[in-house]
């Protein structure tokens, strides 16, 4: 593969398919992690399964250990798509997945601004201190770990500004709320 992206780069979410494709056609793959900052997780077994005052049922907790626990190679590689029905608790799971990250930011994004304030008010009551949120009115980038906005709102300040662009790319975890409904275009800015 030349060029995957419209920069001419590798975007990483193919490598599991590309390494699997690889090696069941006889090649040998060794891969050299040169990431920095790679983000860590806490995983202390009687931790894991708290959440401020709740306790997460074994489903929300399966989606926090694949979530945190996927390799590529045997490198690390978090990620995933939660598959959940409604009221299934993905706002707990992705909670849980922040508070184990040492990650210094987090954007969580949304599709729509009705959603912006509901996951705020959730994420306010586990993280009291550490939740802020972008609006299309908001002019400077927010300095706490945790931000929710709207992805369109994102992707629209990240292609305009250098200052939301650093800030973008200061980032150290990108979670995407009903990611079926963002276009790459939004998230690849």
């Amino acid at each position: 593969v030349y060029k995957i992206t419209a920069r001419g780069e590798f975007a990483t979410g193919f490598l599991p398919f590309c390494c699997k494709i690889l090696i069941a056609n006889g090649f040998i793959i060794k891969l050299t992690d040169l990431r920095e900052n790679v983000v860590t997780f806490i995983k202390d077994p009687e931790y894991l399964k708290k959440l401020g005052d709740d306790v997460l049922a074994d489903h929300q907790l399966s989606s926090v250990m694949s979530a945190i626990n996927y390799t590529v190679m045997g490198m690390p590689f978090p990620r995933g798509v939660l598959d959940i029905a409604t009221n299934g608790g993905k706002t707990h799971i992705s909670a849980k997945i922040i508070e184990l990250a040492s990650a210094n930011r987090v954007i969580f994004t949304v599709h729509k601004e009705s959603l912006v304030a509901q996951t705020v008010e959730n994420y306010l009551k586990i993280f009291p201190n550490d939740v802020s949120y972008v609006l299309s009115t908001t002019q400077m980038p927010p300095k706490a770990r945790i931000v929710v906005c709207m992805y369109k709102t994102l992707s629209n300040r990240v292609k305009t500004s250098e200052r939301w662009m650093n800030w973008f790319l200061a980032s150290e975890m990108l979670i995407v709320d009903e990611c079926h409904r963002a276009r790459g275009a939004e998230l690849s800015s």
